[in-house]
């Protein structure tokens, strides 16, 4: 509030009304407020008014006002809420008073008073208020780790765009992969950020390269389009002219904390700020930022955009850009592998042929510049790749899911993988499916309870989304005629279709080989189905297959989980069994029972109450792949197996 004094002298009289005028602004940002109204003999001495403060600086500022009559004054200032009397006093014979030896980033108040003579001084006016602007920082390196801040809260002299989307935090928090590099504290940027975060000022000298650091990972989600990192003289978007290094892509993959190391070189000295902007839509949650690092460029500098090309199941091309050296030293492992203990190979080009690498592992390098015998830079990295599964080439090969683990969604057998693990997707399951109404009630292999196999869990997910189980690569050139061989299980109302996908490297698209529509059991406990498809048309030394499954719509959409159980790849037998197995036309003295044929013109078929052991059972020989039996009892469950009869002696 500004106090303001007027001489009333001139209206003096027996009836004197005094009124206040407020004139509206074209909009509503024009709100006055007044309070202390005091009318009173005009004391001797005046107070001053009209208190402002130029030329502010870190340390510095200048005070003014308005006198009330006196050429002399009285001045107290401190810092916000000091009590007058404990102020810093000062008798000036200006209107103005320098004021030297301010804290920066620090609120003062000062208060002033007319002394029109020994006897007669005014009361004070005041307090006015004033902040001293950050000091540029003038010593290198300087360091930012985001310590003993209260979460949410910049550091002193930050900035940034928003508040949402820029935060800091500490180890008490640590979900969607949020952790300090070092110490307990980070900053973070949130999912939808369009914004920068800014450093203080940074006093720099025109023409001297530096160097900008910091360490990031990311919660490992698509989304993050890229951070950048630019420099300029201000803490707004605008004022980031000039780039700093490259900006960072494949956010997605960088799961483990990560060095950014960009240099930048000032044609004019003064004061810079240096920027970092995120961007990323609202599908992740955080990248998480730590350790900042402003130095002057050593004489040989770090490389940069570490990367790695040719990713195949023993190697990788390991790439970086120079720092500026024409000489390279690299060292690779296992992930974690100490410095010093790696592989160490000396190269003169930015990129790096290994072979000898073990399949489905995951390994980091580090590279440095080596500008001479007696000047390397420090090492850039880790970077990390992994490497893919080797392509399965012994038969056959069988998957019973006994050793994944089972849970929501578990975890499946090592490459295998899975599209989805957080809306609608195949888990690892034991026990039975949760919902009602759809699932098996035990596995194939087993037949019990503790068995495990995967299926789609549709209670998950939107109508329409679709769940892929991908196999691991194979190498089938070895089989004269390879198949594929499954257990299904499809109870549910709201089952849609199976399918059985072949990848197709010449249109780079997946080609359907076989599927099934609709409920093809009508109980938990109805026997698993088998499945046998040709692999012929789509064998390569680099086969994919996946099974796909979409959910259903419905009140009842939940009733559509789809499962699957030993699935074996291999050499096509001489004689193949039937498959398709089904009933109709029941009566409560027959049936017609038919399969698919595996390829055979002649068959056995075998069938009796449920749980009869094969060889006690009414045989039948059948020559067509439909049989009518009668004589059956009432209400009574039955089963039937059929096999083919591809020659004499040849049966499946």
């Amino acid at each position: 509030w500004l106090n303001y004094n007027v001489n009333l002298t001139p209206y003096k009289s027996a009836n004197s009304r005094i009124r206040f005028r407020g004139v509206e602004s074209i909009d509503f940002n024009s709100d006055i407020s007044i309070d202390d109204i005091k009318v009173e003999e005009t004391p001797s001495c005046l107070v001053p008014t009209a208190l402002n403060v130029t030329a502010v600086t870190s340390t510095s500022a200048t005070l003014g006002w308005t006198t009330g009559g006196a050429s002399n004054w009285k001045v107290q200032y401190g810092p916000t809420g000091f009590t007058l009397g404990s102020g810093i006093k000062v008798a000036t014979t200006s209107p103005t008073l320098g004021l030297t030896g301010l804290m920066p980033s620090t609120t003062y108040q000062f208060y002033v008073k007319d002394s029109c003579n020994a006897s007669s001084v005014s009361a004070y006016a005041g307090p006015f208020s004033f902040t001293t602007p950050c000091a540029p920082v003038t010593v290198l390196p300087w360091t930012e780790g985001f310590e003993g801040l209260t979460v949410g809260n910049l550091p002193l002299c930050f900035a940034h765009t928003s508040a949402t989307y820029w935060s800091t935090n500490n180890t008490s928090v640590t979900t969607y992969n949020r952790a300090p590099h070092t110490g307990t504290g980070y900053a973070t940027a949130r999912y939808g950020s369009n914004d920068w975060l800014f450093t203080p000022d940074m006093a720099l000298t025109a023409n001297v390269t530096y160097q900008f650091s910091f360490w990031y990972l990311s919660d490992g989600l698509s989304g993050w389009d890229s951070v950048s990192v630019r420099f300029g003289q201000g803490q707004t978007a605008v004022a980031m002219t000039g780039n700093v290094g490259a900006s960072i892509k494949n956010l997605t993959a960088t799961t483990t904390y990560t060095r950014f190391v960009g240099t930048f070189t000032p044609t004019v000295s003064g004061n810079y700020n240096l920027g970092i902007y995120a961007r990323g839509n609202s599908t992740p949650w955080y990248l998480t930022f730590d350790d900042l690092t402003l130095e002057l460029a050593p004489s040989c500098l770090q490389p940069s955009a570490l990367g790695v090309s040719s990713l195949t199941s023993t190697g990788a091309t390991l790439n970086w850009t120079t720092g500026g050296a024409t000489n390279w030293k690299v060292q690779y492992g296992p992930t974690g592998f100490a410095l010093g203990t790696g592989t160490k190979v000396a190269v003169t080009s930015t990129s790096l042929p290994v072979t000898g690498l073990m399949p489905s592992t995951t390994y980091q390098f580090y590279v440095k510049d080596s500008c001479s015998a007696s000047s390397v830079s420090s090492y850039a990295g880790p970077f990390s790749f992994t490497t893919p599964c080797a392509p399965i080439s012994t038969f056959p090969y069988v998957e019973g899911f006994e050793g994944a683990i089972a849970g929501s969604p578990g975890v499946l057998p090592t490459c295998w993988t899975a599209s989805s693990t957080t809306t609608y997707r195949w888990e690892v399951d034991v026990n039975g499916t949760t919902s009602s109404g759809t699932g098996p009630s035990v596995d194939n292999t087993l037949g019990m309870a503790l068995g495990k196999y995967v299926y789609t869990e549709a209670s998950n997910g939107a109508t329409g989304n679709v769940a892929y189980l991908t196999l691991p690569v194979m190498n089938t050139t070895s089989l004269t005629t390879p198949q594929i061989e499954f257990y299904y299980h499809m109870f549910g109302s709201a089952i849609t279709e199976l399918a059985l996908e072949a990848y197709n490297t010449s249109t780079t698209k997946w080609d359907t080989i076989f599927s099934l529509q609709g409920q093809q059991q009508t109980a938990n406990n109805s026997p698993w189905q088998k499945a046998v498809v040709s692999l012929s048309s789509v064998s390569s030394n680099n086969l994919q297959l996946r099974f796909a499954n979409s959910k259903g719509t419905g009140t009842f959409a939940y009733e559509g989980d789809v499962a699957l159980d030993d699935i074996t790849v291999g050499e096509q037998p001489a004689c193949s069994t039937p498959t398709l197995l089904g009933a109709f036309a029941l009566t409560s003295t027959g049936a017609s029972v038919y399969w698919t044929t595996g390829g055979a013109t002649n068959w056995k078929v075998q069938y009796g109450p449920t749980g009869f052991v094969l060889g006690t059972g009414t045989v039948v020989a059948a020559t067509n792949d439909t049989i009518a039996i009668t004589g059956l009892m009432a209400n009574t469950t039955y089963q039937f197996y059929v096999k083919d009869s591809c020659s004499a002696s040849t049966v499946s």
